[in-house]
């Protein structure tokens, strides 16, 4: 809402997209990963479906993994809100 407003959003609703988008990322790249080794030789040959959505994943994964400062910026809000309480 605070972005189609055109206003800022909280640091603490940043903070929670950043740390749900991060354990989204793990538990997507996580469940490819189990599924690969079961679809045999469509899963590698490195033209098909399966491969690329693998490759695209791991690119998304990677983007979420190399941005240390939203996740440290998250990870500083909500252990700030779980010692508050």
């Amino acid at each position: 809402r605070e972005v189609a407003a055109d206003r800022p959003v909280a640091a603490d609703r940043l903070a929670d997209c950043s740390a749900l988008v991060a354990r989204i990322a793990q538990t997507l790249h996580r469940a490819i990963e189990d599924l690969a080794p079961h679809l045999g030789m469509p899963g590698i040959m490195a033209d098909g479906e399966f491969p690329r959505a693998r490759r695209d994943l791991a690119a998304a994964v990677a983007h979420v993994a190399l941005s240390p400062r939203n996740l440290g910026h998250a990870g500083l809000q909500l252990l700030s809100r779980k010692t508050a309480e």
